[in-house]
């Protein structure tokens, strides 16, 4: 599994930071003359850290990592409004199927991820690389099937048996799953022609899920090896934010309509 510098970062301050508070325990807590249960004991009390000066070694080992925790927590872009789990799920397939078009240098037709694999929602307003960490906290990479067409659509019946549970897999703009209240798939389309049997199709998804994640046992078993764009999704959602930003935009929620039942 890959690991980020800023993940990597945050996890070393975060040792340095459990080591600092061990070392003030040490040095705060009054000893017992005899063994005390901290949890039961009557005479256990807890001591103020206020009013204590700051450890210069500690504080000389965390200043490296302070600095990029800082870099992490600084906005990056604004959110126009709040995305739900589901909503942040759709949008991080289209950043995902819009990463993987620029890594390959082709147009892939379908971006989808596990629902799973989103942990919190998006807020509205001032977003930083610590809210993508947040809702993307795994180093999965993006990597890209070449996905025959009947296989594309035994990839689409399984995600519509999944439309109506969590997890289920968020679908990129353009794709179009219509599933009937058994969760049986009625018609899968992308760009509005429907998936044939006759074509490939490339699709876009995490390294989690290629592997078999989430009883994805048609991608790890089934389908010939995946192309590795070497893009984690995590960077690609900062890199979308960046992007919007730069251009005098705003995150815009996902456009609705990627599941529909029949009329």
């Amino acid at each position: 599994m890959r690991m980020s510098p800023f993940l990597s970062a945050t996890i070393a301050a975060g040792v340095l930071l459990c080591g600092a508070l061990a070392r003030a325990e040490q040095t705060l807590v009054e000893p017992a003359t005899e063994a005390v249960d901290f949890a039961t004991s009557p005479s256990a009390r807890m001591l103020s850290v206020s009013g204590y000066e700051a450890d210069p070694e500690i504080a000389e080992l965390l200043a490296p990592y302070a600095a990029q925790v800082a870099v992490l927590e600084a906005p990056i872009a604004l959110n126009a409004q709040e995305m739900d789990r589901t909503m942040a799920g759709d949008w991080m397939a289209d950043v995902v199927r819009e990463a993987a078009s620029q890594a390959l240098g082709e147009d892939v037709h379908l971006g989808f991820v596990n629902r799973g694999g989103v942990r919190t929602l998006m807020p509205a307003g001032k977003v930083s690389r610590a809210t993508m960490m947040e809702i993307m906290p795994f180093d999965n990479a993006i990597v890209v099937f070449t996905v025959p067409g009947d296989q594309m659509l035994l990839l689409g019946s399984i995600i519509a048996s999944r439309v109506y549970s969590s997890p289920g897999f968020p679908i990129s703009e353009g794709a179009r799953i219509t599933v009937d209240d058994e969760r049986q798939l009625v018609e899968f389309t992308i760009g509005g022609e429907p998936v044939t049997p006759e074509r490939d199709y490339l699709v876009a998804t995490s390294s989690y899920l290629a592997g078999g994640g989430d009883n994805m046992e048609l991608l790890s078993e089934d389908m010939a090896p995946p192309r590795d764009t070497g893009v984690l999704i995590r960077d690609a959602m900062i890199a979308h934010a960046l992007a919007v930003a730069e251009a005098g935009g705003e995150i815009q929620p996902p456009a609705p309509g990627r599941y529909v039942r029949p009329e």
